[in-house]
C-alpha cells in the first residue's frame, strides 16, 4: 500500500506501517533496512536478530543455515533432511530440497541437463553465498551445487496468482550459508573462483 517495496502481508509480518515507508522513522526505507541488517520496526541502530522477526535454521544432515519469519513453521519431511519447508500462513511455503550430483557438474550444465527444452535458454545467473547460482524461467527456484549436492530453493506459491512474500524470499535467500559436508571424495571446494566452473 505505502509502495516501499514490502507487500502489505510482509510489514504485517514484521511489525511494519503498511502507511509509511519508514515505520520507525529513522530515515530509513523499511526494505532497505531489512537488508542492511537493521529492524524496520524497532528504531535506529536496532539489528534484525534483537528484533526477532527471523529465527535460523540449521539444516542437522547438510549443515547449512538459513534465516526464516519466526512465525512460520521450519519442517523436515522425513529424517534424510534432503527436503525441508518453511511454511506461511497463507497456501504459500519456501523449500530448500537436496539432490545428488555426484560427477561434480557445474550447476549451469547440470541444469540444462535436466530438460532438453533448457539447452538452448538464456540462464540468469545468481549468487548464493559466494557460489553460482540459476535462477528458473519464473524466478521462483534458484539452484546452487557444492560438495557433489544440488541444492534447490523454491518459492512456492500454492494457488495465488499474485505471491505474498517476494522480499522475505530474497532475504531468504540473500542470507543462506551452506554447511561443510565435504560429501564428494575429490573435494569440490578447492578455492576456485570462477563462478561457473567449479560449482
Amino acid at each position: 500500500t505505502d509502495s516501499d517495496g514490502l507487500t502489505d502481508k510482509e510489514e504485517q509480518l514484521l511489525g511494519t506501517s503498511i502507511s509509511s515507508v519508514d515505520s520507525d522513522e529513522d530515515t530509513y526505507v523499511d526494505k532497505d533496512e531489512i537488508f542492511s541488517g537493521y529492524s524496520p520496526s524497532m528504531g535506529a541502530g536496532v539489528t534484525i536478530e534483537e528484533d526477532t522477526s527471523f529465527s535460523t535454521y540449521t539444516n542437522e544432515t547438510y549443515g547449512y543455515k538459513v534465516q526464516y519469519p519466526t512465525q512460520w513453521l521450519a519442517d523436515s519431511l522425513d529424517q534424510t533432511n534432503k527436503q525441508v519447508l518453511f511454511i506461511s500462513d497463507t497456501e504459500e511455503f519456501f523449500e530448500i530440497l537436496i539432490e545428488e550430483n555426484p560427477l561434480n557438474t557445474p550447476i549451469v550444465d547440470w541444469y540444462r541437463g535436466q530438460s532438453p527444452s533448457l539447452a538452448n535458454i538464456q540462464l540468469e545467473i545468481a549468487i548464493l553465498d559466494s557460489r553460482a547460482a540459476v535462477w528458473s524461467p519464473d524466478k521462483m527456484t534458484l539452484y546452487a551445487s557444492k560438495d557433489g549436492l544440488v541444492y534447490i530453493l523454491t518459492y512456492n506459491s500454492g494457488t495465488l496468482e499474485e505471491i505474498n512474500w517476494p522480499t522475505i524470499f530474497e532475504y531468504f535467500y540473500k542470507k543462506f550459508e551452506f554447511g561443510n559436508t565435504n560429501n564428494n571424495e575429490a573435494g569440490d571446494d578447492d578455492g576456485n573462483t570462477d563462478p561457473l566452473n567449479g560449482v
